[in-house]
């Protein structure tokens, strides 16, 4: 129930943003507007990103889901490709099941060093769909079983809206991760604020 609850408040939030944002302009906004878009999208960018961590499959008798938080730092080459560098701490308790096998702590924390390499394709002048692929580190802390530091394959693909507000954007990035050693794949429900210098 807590899943569903997170998953419909960012959808929720992103609608009624999307709602503001298209607004009617006065002639004045207009005009504004028309020389200086909203839809930047080169340069160096900065972003908060928060959401739900699922694991999937036989990881899901070990290890429970847990809230994530997250920053991005990117710079987009082009309007349509770019590199981001992307850092995810999450909290997460363990199964009963686990726990009682003797082999796993209680709780431990996730973070995720990551970089990929994305693209963007402006469906509008301010809707973009993004797609990336790329991998990094998954490290535990204690260490999950007999490892914590893994490696991690990792994609995401999302959707991106430019306020009228120069350079800040929101939208929703949902991925998924292939980490070494874990039996199935992780996956990732966020959303997230971009500012664009």
């Amino acid at each position: 129930m807590k899943n569903i609850f997170s998953v419909l408040s960012l959808a929720i939030l992103f609608s009624f943003s999307v709602q503001a944002a298209d607004e009617p302009l006065s002639g004045a906004e207009r005009l504004q507007s028309d020389i200086r878009p909203g839809a930047k999208r080169e340069g160096f960018y900065t972003a908060l990103t928060t959401g739900q961590l699922f694991f999937t499959g036989n990881d899901r008798l070990n290890y429970h889901d847990g809230w994530l938080i997250g920053v991005k730092a990117g710079y987009d080459l082009w309007k349509y490709i770019g590199f981001e560098g992307i850092f995810k701490f999450s909290g997460h308790s363990t199964t009963s099941q686990a726990v009682s096998s003797g082999q796993i702590a209680t709780s431990f924390f996730v973070y995720q060093f990551l970089g990929q390499l994305k693209g963007s394709y402006p469906l509008t002048q301010r809707f973009h769909i993004d797609a990336g692929i790329g991998g990094g580190i998954w490290h535990s802390s204690p260490k999950m079983r007999t490892q914590s530091t893994r490696g991690e394959f990792y994609g995401e693909l999302g959707c991106e809206y430019f306020m009228r507000t120069r350079g800040i954007s929101m939208g929703i990035d949902p991925s998924i991760g292939a980490v070494t050693n874990l039996k199935s794949a992780v996956v990732q429900l966020t959303g997230f604020f971009r500012y664009t210098f």
